[in-house]
């Protein structure tokens, strides 16, 4: 990077990242009760993000016991896939113009969300559930930015 000493390397790196996060949103630091942390804030999507947070974040372990192999395994996926399509999110601009539409992204976000909470409340309740439609509405959100 033709940098001569370690301090300059460091400053170009820390340069190059605050760069790279600033162009997919805004970082700041923050000090609060002698915590100092990060904070990062997209500019994109944040409504739809906070929708699927709690998919992408669920504690699968609770519900092991209650799930076969097989469906603990599409959870998993569903999880997983949720994940990633949080990073998709959170650095793509959608409007009405998009491919994907801003609408069409919010109608299948809303409705893997329903499927989602819809799911958990049965395993809550001990009731049984049968994950297709779950692994559907994933599949087709994801989907949409594979077009």
């Amino acid at each position: 990077m033709g940098k001569k000493d370690k301090k300059e390397l460091n400053a170009l790196i820390a340069s190059i990242a605050a760069d790279t996060i600033n162009k997919i949103g805004k970082v700041s630091f923050e000090y609060e009760q002698g915590v100092s942390y990060l904070v990062f804030e997209n500019a994109y999507n944040n409504d739809l993000i906070y929708e699927l947070i709690a998919i992408a974040e669920l504690d699968t372990d609770k519900y092991w016991q209650k799930l076969s192999a097989q469906d603990a395994e599409i959870l998993n996926g569903v999880k997983q896939d949720v994940s990633e399509m949080l990073r998709v999110l959170a650095s793509t601009q959608l409007n009405e113009q998009t491919v994907p539409a801003l609408e069409d992204v919010k109608d299948a976000a809303a409705d893997l969300k329903a499927e989602f909470e819809a799911v958990i409340e049965a395993l809550d309740n001990d009731v049984f559930v049968d994950l297709t439609q779950l692994r559907i509405k994933a599949y087709a959100f994801r989907n949409l930015f594979n077009s």
